[in-house]
Parts: structure tokens; C-alpha cells; sequence
């Protein structure tokens, strides 16, 4: 991606389980080199929204595990240019 800015809408937090889950959404910039004619050109002007869990660490200073719920536009692209980086070599 070229660029993919991210805004939290929400943030409910766990001390307990020193955890924050953050609802967010999105809007992703693919490059071109990203994308393939199987899908739609104005499907790649993608806007999602995403959870994201952030495990801290005891002292809560720093994370310490990051799970993300991506959608499947993203995983997509990041196959392609995997593949066409593959294919340079």
C-alpha cells in the first residue's frame, strides 16, 4: 500500500487482562503494482473497518502481541506483491 490512514472510533480497554481492543476504520491507497483485473478498479478504493487487539506488557509500556482482523481486499494485494516480487527474482 502506498499509504493507508487509520482512525480509532473506538477504544474499550482490560486492565485486568492488560489488553485494549480498538474498532477502527480505514481508507486503503493501493499501488498499482498491487492490484490485478480480478476485481473491479473502483473495488480497490476500499473503505474498511478493522479490530484490532493490543496486548500489553506487565509494566503497560509496550505491546506485547498485536492480533488483527484484516479483510480479504488487503490479503489480496499483499499476495500480489508477493508474487510479483517473485517473479523479479
Amino acid at each position: 500500500m502506498r499509504k493507508f490512514p487509520v482512525t480509532a472510533k473506538e477504544v474499550m480497554e482490560d486492565e485486568e487482562k492488560n489488553t485494549a481492543i480498538v474498532r477502527a476504520t480505514s481508507q486503503a491507497y493501493f499501488h498499482d503494482s498491487a492490484k490485478d483485473d480480478g476485481i473491479p478498479p473502483d473495488d480497490w478504493k476500499y473503505q474498511g473497518e478493522y479490530v484490532l487487539i493490543l496486548t500489553m506488557a506487565e509494566s503497560g509500556e509496550k505491546i506485547k502481541k498485536v492480533v488483527e482482523f484484516l479483510d480479504r481486499l488487503i490479503k489480496r494485494a499483499r499476495a500480489n506483491k508477493e508474487k510479483a516480487n517473485t517473479d523479479k527474482a
